[in-house]
Parts: C-alpha cells; structure tokens; sequence
C-alpha cells in the first residue's frame, strides 16, 4: 500500500487536507495502477515556530507568505 506523509504548516483547513488528499490518491493509483482506496495520506502538521527557511523561523517572518494568510 502507498503511504505518503505531508509536512506543512499546521494552520491548513480541513477542506485543504481533503483536497490534497484526493489529489495524492489519484496520481499515486494513476501512476502505480494501485485502486485508490490503498494509498494513505498523513498529514504532519508543524508549527510555524518549529520551521525555518534561510535561518529565520518562519514564524517570525515580517508578513507571512500570502498562502499562509488568513482571508
């Protein structure tokens, strides 16, 4: 059975995890011709307090990526 583990910020939806999810299922049973139902997604969700890029946790950025930011 295909598992793939996603690590991304914590602050993501339910209705983002769903969509991700399928997403990954689909390509995954596209590509390996495993049914769908097999592939298993988890999801890591990390702070932003424990991710850095370039040295500076991200959590202290100045203004947080647009995708980050609350609507």
């Amino acid at each position: 059975m295909p598992i793939v583990t996603v690590h991304w910020f914590s602050e993501r939806t339910h209705e983002m995890r769903a969509e991700v999810a399928d997403g990954i299922a689909d390509v995954i049973s596209k590509a390996t011709k495993a049914p769908k139902d097999i592939v298993r997604v988890l999801f890591v969700d990390v702070p932003t307090t424990h991710w850095s890029k370039g040295g500076q946790l991200v959590s202290d950025y100045k203004e947080p990526p647009k995708y980050m930011q609350k609507e």
